[in-house]
């Protein structure tokens, strides 16, 4: 893992102690704010994972196929083929 891989771990770490000592506005509060930073956590470790598997580094137009339309809003993402 990568300095700066270790060092955004750690911004998350500090963030899940900032949310954690807010006052509770809603029951799901933590568990959300749980679900959040591990989602972050999973990004920033897949990275390595990525590494040691060998795979090289693409740009997002390599990895993408960009040909069709991509729709995204808050509920839901879509591709639709060209």
């Amino acid at each position: 893992m990568t300095p700066a891989e270790r060092a955004a771990l750690k911004l998350t770490a500090d963030l899940w102690s900032a949310l954690s000592a807010l006052p509770v506005e809603h029951p799901c509060d933590l568990a959300e704010h749980c679900r959040d930073i591990h989602s972050i956590q999973n990004r920033i470790m897949a990275r390595e994972a990525a590494r040691l598997a060998g795979w090289s580094r693409r740009t997002d137009a390599d990895a993408l196929d960009l040909s069709g339309k991509v729709y995204v809003d808050q509920w839901s993402f879509k591709f639709e083929e060209a």
